[in-house]
């Protein structure tokens, strides 16, 4: 009789360590899942940090890019415009010049013509002078 109680308290006391081992061992699953998922959502949430730093940074290259290839383009315009509004001086300084020569030359020609008329004059009337010399010699 009292062997069989012992039996079963021996059995009872079993079962119990048997059930507490597989509540200890199902315990240490769900920690090792949780500890798992926890892993794996700390790497899904740095590689979506990483890939929205490499996009970030993509964009500041476009946008810098984008800014340097403008400042280019406006600095070659202005290039240009500097070019072209010294060319139109230089045009402009060119046509003063040769409108300044022509005026002189004109001026000359006609400083020559006048000189001209001038020794014209003086010699038409020595030549009268003398006519009259010679016509008051004969009478």
């Amino acid at each position: 009789m009292a062997t069989r109680r012992e039996d079963e308290a021996r059995q009872a006391a079993e079962a119990r360590r048997a059930a507490e081992a597989r509540q200890a061992a199902e315990a240490r699953q769900a920690a090792e899942a949780r500890r798992a998922a926890e892993a794996r959502q700390a790497a899904e949430a740095r590689r979506a940090a990483e890939a929205r730093q490499a996009a970030e940074a993509r964009q500041a290259a476009e946008a810098r890019r984008a800014a340097e290839a403008r400042q280019a383009a406006e600095a070659r315009q202005a290039a240009e415009a500097r070019r072209a509004a010294e060319a139109r001086q230089a045009a402009e300084a060119r046509q003063a010049a040769e409108a300044r020569r022509a005026a002189e030359a004109r001026q000359a020609a006609e400083a020559r013509r006048a000189a001209e008329a001038r020794q014209a004059a003086e010699a038409r009337r020595a030549a009268e002078a003398r006519q009259a010399a010679e016509a008051r010699q004969a009478a």
